[in-house]
């Protein structure tokens, strides 16, 4: 679930993307996807974006009416809350590519594979490069603008989880306890 401007975004296993009044917990809107959203939603700019796991696509609705914005298909499930950065979405997904998109249009920048599947694993992000673990037990680090990859490490386990990145480093969690 996502907060902004007084409105709790969600999603349900019908296919809705929603919006509720954080006041009083009514309705303020639902778009129906006809797919099954997943992963969480992120919200900037007067826009909600989120993943789905049936018609592998990501999707932008009006944050204040649920309008239909766009929708972009990529190559598998997004099982990660998109990441809103430098007016682009950065997204990983089932199959292992990292992709980035126009967050005005849903237009693919780029797209970088060959990495583990990308499970619950919102990338960080410090104004240059992008940080993310994946299931082939390591984290990765890519340029921002390009999707080059400017360095992989391995680990002692699979990771399912969102990293943090301060102060130059990255901080994660993997399934072998470290």
């Amino acid at each position: 679930m996502a907060y902004a401007d007084g409105i709790v975004f969600g999603s349900d296993w019908v296919g809705q993307i929603y919006a509720l009044n954080a006041a009083d917990g009514s309705v303020a809107w639902t778009y129906n996807t006809g797919d099954l959203p997943f992963g969480g939603p992120t919200v900037s700019g007067g826009t909600v974006y989120m993943g789905s796991i049936y018609g592998t696509s990501v999707y932008a609705v009006d944050e204040f009416s649920g309008a239909f914005v766009w929708r972009t298909s990529v190559d598998d499930y997004v099982t990660s809350p998109p990441l809103f950065a430098q007016g682009n979405l950065f997204v990983g997904t089932y199959s292992g590519t990292m992709y980035a998109l126009d967050a005005l249009s849903g237009d693919v920048l780029w797209s970088t594979g060959g990495f583990g599947l990308i499970d619950f694993s919102t990338p960080a992000y410090d104004g240059t490069a992008l940080y993310f673990g994946d299931f082939n037990a390591e984290y990765v680090a890519l340029d921002v603008a390009t999707g080059d990859v400017l360095w992989r490490t391995s680990i002692g386990g699979p990771v399912g989880s969102s990293v943090a990145y301060a102060n130059g480093y990255v901080y994660g969690t993997a399934w072998d306890g470290y």
